[in-house]
């Protein structure tokens, strides 16, 4: 049985394949032995970090947004991390449980994308 550590294919391809206009676009963050690569930028971080808002201002948890949409609580998790994104039949699926409309749920998730373009320093 293989042994998993710090030095995965994954992180050691994420280290030798990083370039300096990628650093900004993840960080690592350590969760019981293990790295996680997370992004802080794009459009799946912005719409995660939009459902988050959406869900949490519905006052639900991700398990009973997963179980209203028919869908695992652990992609609620990946999606609101950006790490996973909804095809347009989830995405359509997440906002009628949430009450919003899939056009608001994109708009706010361009709103964020610009957003976060105006904080990152250019050049």
């Amino acid at each position: 049985m293989p042994s998993f550590s710090l030095n995965s294919d994954l992180n050691l391809r994420l280290q030798i394949e990083c370039t300096p206009q990628h650093v900004g676009l993840a960080s690592r963050t350590k969760i019981s032995k293990r790295a996680q690569v997370q992004p802080t930028t794009g459009p799946k971080w912005a719409f995660g970090k939009v459902l988050r808002e959406a869900r949490r201002a519905s006052g639900i948890s991700q398990e009973q947004l997963a179980t209203a949409a028919d869908l695992d609580r652990s992609f609620i998790s990946l999606v609101e991390r950006g790490i996973q994104s909804p095809n347009t039949v989830v995405l359509l699926k997440i906002a009628e449980v949430l009450k919003v409309s899939a056009a608001e749920m994109i708009a706010k998730t361009e709103t964020a994308m610009r957003m976060a373009q105006r904080k990152t320093p250019t050049g």
